[in-house]
């Protein structure tokens, strides 16, 4: 007889499934298997919002724990770079480390904008862990009124 079988069951299966088979090559991998972790496996760090005005882009990007001397932003045409190194747990044979939640070491993140953006007139700020950077649209990026004459 037809048995109606749990959808969510069985995609919980699958992940299972896939996360041994992946644990089988990297053992590594077994700390993706932890239910909450999922949602943050396909997340590129840091996380940014990014917002657009008429004469220029704001962007957030949440990153804590970091000293604003190991933290580096450049900017290309229209492309942002944001750079910098997290300092791990530091290493004591004596003490041992049940959690280790917090990524470490370098990270890259670069987002292509819509529009080249006025490189000279950028600026950057990092306050309690989120770092504020204020890129202003080239000139000729942004929009202008046209004056319509009658005749």
């Amino acid at each position: 007889m037809w048995q109606r079988r749990d959808l969510w069951q069985e995609m919980d299966a699958l992940r299972r499934e896939i996360d041994r088979v992946f644990s089988d090559f990297w053992p590594g991998m077994r700390a993706w298997r932890s239910p909450w972790m999922a949602p943050l496996a396909g997340r590129t760090y840091p996380l940014v919002n990014l917002r657009e005005g008429r004469d220029e882009y704001q962007l957030d990007a949440m990153i804590p724990g970091l000293d604003k001397d190991d933290l580096e932003v450049t900017t290309s045409g229209r492309t942002l770079t944001i750079s910098g190194k997290r300092a791990g747990l530091p290493e004591d044979e004596n003490i041992t480390v049940h959690r280790n939640e917090r990524g470490s070491g370098r990270f890259v993140r670069t987002l292509e904008l819509a529009t080249d953006i006025d490189e000279r007139n950028v600026k950057a700020e990092y306050k309690n862990g989120i770092l504020h950077v204020t890129l202003p649209k080239a000139e000729y990026a942004r929009p202008r009124q046209i004056s319509v004459s009658v005749q």
